[in-house]
Protein backbone atom coordinates (compact mmCIF):
# COMPACT_ATOMS: atom_id res chain seq x y z
CA UNK A 1 0.00 0.00 0.00
CA UNK A 2 2.80 2.45 0.60
CA UNK A 3 4.15 2.24 -2.53
CA UNK A 4 0.77 3.02 -4.32
CA UNK A 5 0.70 6.12 -2.49
CA UNK A 6 3.79 7.04 -3.44
CA UNK A 7 2.59 6.56 -7.14
CA UNK A 8 -0.40 8.64 -6.28
CA UNK A 9 1.68 11.34 -5.10
CA UNK A 10 4.02 11.73 -7.78
CA UNK A 11 1.55 11.28 -10.83
CA UNK A 12 -0.73 14.31 -8.71
CA UNK A 13 2.89 16.15 -8.45
CA UNK A 14 3.38 15.84 -12.15
CA UNK A 15 -0.63 16.53 -13.16
CA UNK A 16 -0.48 20.04 -10.50
CA UNK A 17 2.48 21.77 -12.64
CA UNK A 18 1.17 21.71 -16.08
CA UNK A 19 -2.48 22.82 -13.96
CA UNK A 20 -0.56 25.96 -12.17
CA UNK A 21 1.54 27.17 -15.28
CA UNK A 22 -1.59 26.54 -17.44
CA UNK A 23 -3.37 28.96 -14.74
CA UNK A 24 -0.64 31.33 -15.06
CA UNK A 25 -0.19 31.47 -18.66
CA UNK A 26 -4.14 32.34 -18.88
CA UNK A 27 -3.98 35.55 -16.27
CA UNK A 28 -0.54 36.39 -18.06
CA UNK A 29 -2.41 39.22 -19.91
CA UNK A 30 -4.86 40.36 -16.81
CA UNK A 31 -3.03 43.09 -15.39
CA UNK A 32 -1.39 44.83 -18.56
CA UNK A 33 -4.32 44.82 -20.56
CA UNK A 34 -6.42 45.58 -17.11
CA UNK A 35 -4.18 48.95 -17.28
CA UNK A 36 -4.43 49.49 -21.23
CA UNK A 37 -8.07 49.91 -20.50
CA UNK A 38 -7.60 52.34 -17.71
CA UNK A 39 -5.10 54.23 -19.94
CA UNK A 40 -7.65 54.35 -22.33
CA UNK A 41 -10.49 55.41 -20.49
CA UNK A 42 -8.05 58.33 -19.41
CA UNK A 43 -7.65 59.53 -22.55
CA UNK A 44 -11.06 59.35 -23.10
CA UNK A 45 -11.83 61.48 -20.12
CA UNK A 46 -9.27 63.69 -21.10
CA UNK A 47 -10.15 64.33 -24.51
CA UNK A 48 -14.14 63.75 -25.38
CA UNK A 49 -15.51 66.38 -22.43
CA UNK A 50 -13.96 69.04 -23.93
CA UNK A 51 -15.65 68.67 -27.20
CA UNK A 52 -18.46 67.80 -25.71
CA UNK A 53 -18.88 70.91 -23.89
CA UNK A 54 -17.66 73.13 -26.79
CA UNK A 55 -14.27 74.35 -24.89
CA UNK A 56 -11.35 74.20 -27.29
CA UNK A 57 -8.56 73.15 -25.14
CA UNK A 58 -6.60 75.85 -23.49
CA UNK A 59 -3.19 76.76 -24.34
CA UNK A 60 -0.81 75.44 -21.49
CA UNK A 61 2.41 78.02 -22.98
CA UNK A 62 -0.01 81.49 -22.85
CA UNK A 63 0.65 83.46 -19.91
CA UNK A 64 -2.12 84.52 -17.56
CA UNK A 65 -3.55 88.17 -17.75
CA UNK A 66 -4.09 90.27 -14.61
CA UNK A 67 -6.41 93.21 -14.22
CA UNK A 68 -5.13 96.18 -13.59
CA UNK A 69 -6.24 97.62 -10.26
CA UNK A 70 -5.85 101.25 -9.06
CA UNK A 71 -4.87 101.28 -5.97
CA UNK A 72 -7.35 103.45 -3.77
CA UNK A 73 -6.65 107.03 -2.85
CA UNK A 74 -4.77 107.35 0.96
CA UNK A 75 -6.45 110.94 1.12
CA UNK A 76 -9.64 112.34 1.03
CA UNK A 77 -10.59 115.37 -0.52
CA UNK A 78 -8.00 117.84 -1.90
CA UNK A 79 -6.30 118.16 -5.59
CA UNK A 80 -5.53 115.07 -7.46
CA UNK A 81 -3.03 115.94 -10.81
CA UNK A 82 -2.53 112.72 -13.03
CA UNK A 83 -0.72 112.18 -15.95
CA UNK A 84 -0.97 108.99 -17.52
CA UNK A 85 -0.03 106.61 -14.35
CA UNK A 86 1.62 109.25 -12.25
CA UNK A 87 -0.73 111.42 -9.85
CA UNK A 88 0.01 113.55 -7.00
CA UNK A 89 -2.56 114.99 -4.13
CA UNK A 90 -2.54 117.96 -2.27
CA UNK A 91 -4.50 118.28 0.35
CA UNK A 92 -7.13 116.49 1.99
CA UNK A 93 -7.29 114.08 5.16
CA UNK A 94 -5.74 111.23 5.51
CA UNK A 95 -8.16 108.06 4.84
CA UNK A 96 -8.06 105.00 7.37
CA UNK A 97 -7.34 101.75 5.29
CA UNK A 98 -9.64 98.48 6.38
CA UNK A 99 -7.80 95.69 5.99
CA UNK A 100 -9.56 93.70 2.69
CA UNK A 101 -11.61 90.45 4.02
CA UNK A 102 -10.02 87.32 2.15
CA UNK A 103 -11.94 85.87 0.04
CA UNK A 104 -12.88 82.63 0.04
CA UNK A 105 -12.19 79.74 -1.95
CA UNK A 106 -14.61 78.62 -4.99
CA UNK A 107 -15.44 75.47 -5.87
CA UNK A 108 -14.58 75.22 -10.24
CA UNK A 109 -17.95 74.71 -11.21
CA UNK A 110 -16.73 73.96 -14.72
CA UNK A 111 -17.16 70.24 -15.85
CA UNK A 112 -14.57 69.94 -17.80
CA UNK A 113 -11.84 70.84 -14.86
CA UNK A 114 -13.66 68.16 -13.58
CA UNK A 115 -13.18 65.39 -16.25
CA UNK A 116 -9.30 66.46 -16.44
CA UNK A 117 -9.06 65.67 -13.04
CA UNK A 118 -10.40 62.19 -13.04
CA UNK A 119 -8.78 61.94 -16.00
CA UNK A 120 -5.54 62.53 -14.19
CA UNK A 121 -6.32 60.11 -11.44
CA UNK A 122 -7.25 57.63 -13.74
CA UNK A 123 -4.31 57.59 -15.46
CA UNK A 124 -2.52 57.13 -12.39
CA UNK A 125 -4.02 54.65 -11.58
CA UNK A 126 -3.12 52.74 -14.75
CA UNK A 127 0.56 53.76 -13.93
CA UNK A 128 0.14 51.76 -11.00
CA UNK A 129 -1.35 48.78 -12.58
CA UNK A 130 0.62 48.36 -15.66
CA UNK A 131 3.76 48.82 -13.50
CA UNK A 132 2.24 45.79 -11.45
CA UNK A 133 1.49 43.91 -14.06
CA UNK A 134 4.90 44.27 -15.72
CA UNK A 135 6.19 43.02 -12.89
CA UNK A 136 4.78 40.13 -12.57
CA UNK A 137 3.57 39.26 -15.97
CA UNK A 138 6.80 40.81 -17.88
CA UNK A 139 4.69 41.16 -20.78
CA UNK A 140 6.25 44.38 -22.30
CA UNK A 141 4.42 45.65 -25.19
CA UNK A 142 1.19 45.67 -23.37
CA UNK A 143 2.62 47.20 -20.13
CA UNK A 144 4.34 50.07 -22.87
CA UNK A 145 1.45 50.69 -24.45
CA UNK A 146 -0.82 51.03 -21.36
CA UNK A 147 1.64 52.90 -19.30
CA UNK A 148 1.90 55.36 -22.84
CA UNK A 149 -1.71 55.44 -23.19
CA UNK A 150 -1.65 56.84 -19.36
CA UNK A 151 0.87 59.30 -19.36
CA UNK A 152 -1.22 60.87 -22.78
CA UNK A 153 -3.98 61.22 -21.01
CA UNK A 154 -1.86 63.37 -18.42
CA UNK A 155 0.35 65.08 -20.93
CA UNK A 156 -3.09 65.43 -23.27
CA UNK A 157 -2.82 69.51 -23.48
CA UNK A 158 0.58 69.59 -24.09
CA UNK A 159 0.22 66.25 -26.26
CA UNK A 160 -2.44 68.53 -28.88
CA UNK A 161 -0.66 71.62 -28.48
CA UNK A 162 2.41 69.72 -29.77
CA UNK A 163 0.89 67.86 -32.41
CA UNK A 164 -0.42 71.30 -33.52
CA UNK A 165 3.15 72.53 -33.87
CA UNK A 166 4.00 69.34 -35.29
CA UNK A 167 1.75 69.64 -37.53
CA UNK A 168 2.30 73.61 -39.03
CA UNK A 169 6.18 72.72 -39.04
CA UNK A 170 6.09 70.05 -41.26
CA UNK A 171 3.52 71.70 -43.62
CA UNK A 172 5.82 74.63 -43.82
CA UNK A 173 8.83 71.87 -44.89
CA UNK A 174 7.15 70.40 -47.52
CA UNK A 175 6.24 74.27 -48.54
CA UNK A 176 9.71 74.78 -48.73
CA UNK A 177 11.05 71.23 -50.24
CA UNK A 178 8.27 71.79 -53.26
CA UNK A 179 9.08 75.11 -53.62
CA UNK A 180 13.02 74.39 -53.71
CA UNK A 181 12.28 71.73 -56.33
CA UNK A 182 9.90 74.05 -58.90
CA UNK A 183 13.19 76.50 -58.79
CA UNK A 184 15.99 74.70 -59.07
CA UNK A 185 14.62 71.86 -61.52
Amino acid sequence: MPEHDTATNSAARESSVPVAEQAKGQRGFLLSILGLIVGVVAIGLASIPAIAFDKPLPNPFAEEQQEKVEPPAEREGGVTLKYKSFSVQFGGKAVEKKPDPEPEPEVAHDPVRWFTVAAIGCALVGIVIAGVGQLRERHTPVTVAAMGCCVAAIAWQYLVVGIAVGVAVAVCLILLVAIGSALGG
